[in-house]
C-alpha cells in the first residue's frame, strides 16, 4: 500500500497546484518542488529497505480491479525497478529545480510535470499488463 502511495504522490501534489492561484509562482514552485523532494527522500526509504537477498517482488500489493475480465492492481518492485524508480525520484527534482527560471504557464507546466512523474513511476511498479500501458 506505501507504493501505491508514494507512486501517486506527484499526482496530488498536481491536483494541489490547481487552488494555487496563478500569480503565486513562487508558491507553485515551491510546492511542486517540495512534493518532489517528499517522493524521493520517501523512495530512499523503499531501497533502505529493500532486501537485496532475494530475487522475488517486494512491497508488493494486489486488489482486484475488473474482476469479470481478471485485470488486478497489482504493483511491486525488484531490484531493476527499485533502482529506475529511485533514480526517477531524484531526476524528477533535478528537472523542477533546472525549470525554475520558465515564467510562462508555471502553474500548468508544474502540474504537468508532477503528473508526467506519476505516469513514469507508475511503468516501474506495474506487475498487471492492463495496468502498466493504463
Amino acid at each position: 500500500m506505501f507504493l501505491t502511495f508514494l507512486t501517486f504522490l506527484p499526482i496530488v501534489g498536481a491536483l494541489l497546484l490547481a487552488f494555487i492561484p496563478r500569480e503565486e509562482e513562487g508558491a507553485i514552485k515551491q510546492t511542486a518542488l517540495a512534493f518532489a523532494v517528499t517522493d524521493f527522500v520517501l523512495s530512499v526509504f523503499l531501497w533502505t529497505n529493500f532486501d537485496s537477498t532475494t530475487h522475488e517482488m517486494q512491497f508488493e500489493y494486489s486488489v482486484p480491479w475488473i474482476s469479470s475480465w481478471g485485470i488486478n492492481y497489482h504493483v511491486g518492485l525488484d531490484g531493476i525497478s527499485l533502482l529506475l524508480y529511485v533514480m526517477t525520484t531524484f531526476l524528477t527534482v533535478i528537472a523542477i529545480i533546472a525549470s525554475w527560471g520558465i515564467t510562462k504557464n508555471i502553474r500548468e507546466y508544474m502540474m504537468a510535470f508532477l503528473a508526467l512523474s506519476t505516469g513514469m513511476l507508475g511503468v516501474f511498479v506495474s506487475l498487471d499488463m492492463f495496468l502498466f500501458y493504463f
